[in-house]
């Protein structure tokens, strides 16, 4: 099987309101302005490789910890993705 370049990145779902609990030092996002927010705009995520950064665990109400897979998932629902124009 072939290596893939995801296998050691994860995600974990953020509240927007918890936005400024986020170190980006340790988080492969690097500021608030380079966020994406659900269509509602209640939610966020960070994303990291490796090891959970303790930081990321402490961030209140933080989601479970997902995969590149399941986290695609998520970002092409409708509560992150806006309706498509056929």
């Amino acid at each position: 099987m072939a290596h893939d370049s995801f296998d050691q990145r994860y995600f974990r779902m953020v509240p927007t309101a918890s936005v400024g609990s986020i170190i980006w030092g340790d988080v492969l996002i690097t500021s608030e302005e380079t966020l994406r927010f659900s269509v509602d705009g209640s939610q966020t995520f960070v994303k990291y490789d490796g090891s959970e950064p303790e930081s990321v665990a402490l961030i209140p109400d933080v989601g479970p910890v997902l995969n590149h897979e399941e986290m695609g998932e998520i970002l092409q629902s409708q509560e992150w993705s806006p309706d498509d124009v056929d």
